[in-house]
Formats: structure tokens, C-alpha cells, sequence
């Protein structure tokens, strides 16, 4: 795990997750403003699959 080559594929697979969550930050205006600009959510008949799928996993997880 302290390998320098480990370590830097770490940094990278970090950067990679972060680096979108700051960009949003930077595109809302701030935490602040990204925090309070919360909306009603909308869901459309296309994603009935995708939710119907989390779902059936989330019951075979549990089973």
C-alpha cells in the first residue's frame, strides 16, 4: 500500500471521483448556494426500469 506506484494510482482514483463533485460546487456558485437551491425531484416514465432494477437489487442484497 505505500508503494509510490500504489500510492499515485490511489491519488489518481481519488482525483477522479472529486474532481466532478468540485466542478459542480464551482458551476452552482458555491456550497452555500448549491445547498439551499434544492428542487421538487421529477421523475419521468423512462426511468421506471432503472428504479424498478436498483430496487430488485437492493431486495436481493437484503435477502
Amino acid at each position: 500500500m505505500l508503494r509510490p506506484i500504489v500510492v499515485l494510482l490511489f491519488a489518481l482514483a481519488i482525483l477522479g471521483l472529486v474532481r466532478p463533485f468540485l466542478q459542480d460546487i464551482r458551476s452552482q456558485g458555491g456550497v452555500r448556494r448549491m445547498l439551499t437551491s434544492f428542487q421538487r425531484p421529477t421523475f419521468h416514465p423512462s426511468q421506471l426500469f432503472t428504479m424498478f432494477i436498483i430496487a430488485l437489487v437492493g431486495v436481493a442484497l437484503s435477502a
